[in-house]
């Protein structure tokens, strides 16, 4: 796995959001969880936790949509903490991942 790059954060007396990017078993995964009174009164958890996955067999199809060369990993990463460092990354990058018909996997829980 590599170190996990911030790719949004955002802290106040309501909430808590703290989305990271990066590589696990090669594969491309931007991970967040949202915490504070907001989350438990629209949940009732104290914490929503949600996660996007881009398998390693998918991602020479990513880096030829966004015109990267193939396994620039650190390219990758910086090209969405770039442009996707807003609180609506997740869907944003789901978008731009369905754009290029490229699969993915999306999970939440509480």
């Amino acid at each position: 796995m590599t170190q996990p790059t911030i790719l949004f954060h955002y802290a106040d007396e309501n909430i808590h959001v703290n989305i990271n990017i990066f590589f696990k078993q090669g594969d491309l995964v931007v991970e967040g969880i949202d915490k504070g009174p907001v989350v438990l009164h629209k949940t009732g958890k104290n914490a929503f936790k949600y996660a996007l996955r881009v398998s390693a067999n998918n991602l020479n199809q990513l880096y030829q949509q966004l015109e990267l060369a193939p396994n620039s990993k650190e390219r990758l990463i910086h090209y969405f903490t770039d442009k996707y460092a807003i609180n609506t990354c997740i869907s944003e990058i789901g978008s731009l991942l369905n754009k290029g018909d490229i699969p993915f996997e999306y999970h939440s829980w509480h």
